[in-house]
């Protein structure tokens, strides 16, 4: 349970980001404590929706030309299968520890539930999930003439980087996950991976990415799939090399405005802003339920959001399209293509954070979903909510809502 000392600190989230004062000191033994909890501790359902009072921030800012969402006045009368047990569509909530549920069918919004006092206003962490806004930005910034093609070295960004094990490595390796460097993302346990984790995202001493220059190499280039939010973080960095500004404004500048957001999004910060803390572009994106869902809904619709083509298609299309052909015993059915799970034998994507969120897109029938959950979030008792949470995402883009 969250003590008293914690709760002070889980105020309501519906304030300008931009307006909110950013701590200048290290963080206190307190601070430290709910931000491992973030991840390790029983309060996610809290934290995960208070992540601006815990952490520097960077805004991205929304406009006022708000993309409307039509509405279906029917009810979610559809069913999903799992575990040999049919299943009426509110079950997932409960089933899968569900805290903010849209379904946006045809460009209409069908299904739109909140739990466990989540609200419209409501900023929710995205883990994982948000990985896919990286191959979003390197899209924009191919789109604008900033990077030229995702078969451009790494090292043309970040010239750092010459001279070490990185060489060989392009854009294309490190969106799909195919750069060959040795790393074991898995944050449970000791290793590289929580020291990155202790050192930026709970103390903020050190970048997130900080590990990779000094990474040895396992295999060649283009080769062999490993998971690793590390290289999506260091790709935030590239990008802001390339860009020549901070992400948060160019983000706000090319989507998260002219796409029509309702509401201002964040991303956490490796540090103090004034002393050169960047955004933890691995997994620390926050916004409200249907800002997420215009995301997924722009994927769906070939990068079109708010009557504009946002994305080229032919990217949106490239995102979509599977890395490789190997099998992943952790997820089945699936494959990766640019920061987001492919899902065989469809046409659709399934962006995925360890706490239960899921970012689903499906062109072929103008489906998208996005579920913010506080599920368990270690390998393997995350794996049967997430397994529940597929069966719903297949069955909801088969049903014709009314």
């Amino acid at each position: 349970m969250v003590d008293i000392a914690a709760a002070q600190l889980l105020r309501p989230v519906n304030m300008q980001l931009s307006n909110a004062p950013t701590a200048s000191a290290p963080a206190s033994e307190e601070i430290q404590r709910l931000r491992r909890a973030v991840f390790e501790g029983e309060d996610n359902l809290l934290l995960n929706r208070s992540i601006e009072h815990l952490f520097n921030v960077s805004p991205v800012a929304a406009g006022d030309d708000v993309w409307t969402l039509p509405r279906y006045d029917g009810p979610a009368d559809f069913t999903y299968e799992y575990d040999g047990e049919l299943h009426p569509a509110h079950d997932v909530i409960e089933n899968t520890f569900t805290d903010a549920l849209i379904v946006i069918r045809n460009g209409r919004v069908a299904m739109e539930e909140y739990a466990n006092f989540a609200r419209e206003d409501t900023r929710l962490l995205s883990f994982s999930m948000g990985k896919i806004l990286n191959a979003v930005l390197v899209g924009l910034a191919i789109a604008d003439g900033a990077i030229q093609s995702v078969d451009d070295e790494m090292t043309t960004y970040l010239p750092e980087f010459r001279g070490t094990d990185w060489e060989g490595t392009t854009l294309r390796h490190m969106l799909l996950f195919r750069t060959g460097m040795e790393w074991d993302d898995y944050p449970y346990k000791p290793g590289e991976a929580r020291d990155s984790h202790e050192n930026s995202f709970i103390r903020t001493v050190a970048h997130y990415h900080a590990p990779a220059r000094n990474l040895g190499r396992a295999h060649p280039p283009g080769k062999v799939f490993n998971y690793s939010s590390l290289e999506t973080s260091l790709m935030g960095a590239l990008l802001e090399n390339a860009l020549g500004e901070r992400l948060n404004g160019y983000f706000s500048r090319r989507l998260w405005q002219p796409a029509g957001m309702e509401a201002e999004a964040f991303w956490v910060l490796d540090g103090d802003p004034e002393m050169g803390g960047r955004e933890i572009t691995g997994g620390t994106f926050n916004a409200v339920l249907r800002d997420y869902g215009r995301v997924a809904l722009m994927l769906a619709q070939g990068g079109k959001a708010n009557g504009k083509q946002i994305l080229p298609q032919a990217w949106v299309e490239e995102m979509m399209r599977p890395g490789g052909t190997e099998t992943f015993e952790m997820n089945p059915g699936h494959n990766y293509g640019y920061q987001t799970w492919t899902i065989d034998g469809t046409e659709a994507i399934a962006s995925i954070g360890s706490g239960g969120q899921f970012l689903y897109a499906d062109p072929a029938s103008d489906t998208a979903i996005v579920k913010m959950s506080h599920a368990p979030q270690a390998y393997p008792d995350f794996k049967p909510s997430a397994e529940e949470t597929q069966a719903f995402l297949l069955a909801a883009s088969a049903w014709q809502p009314r």
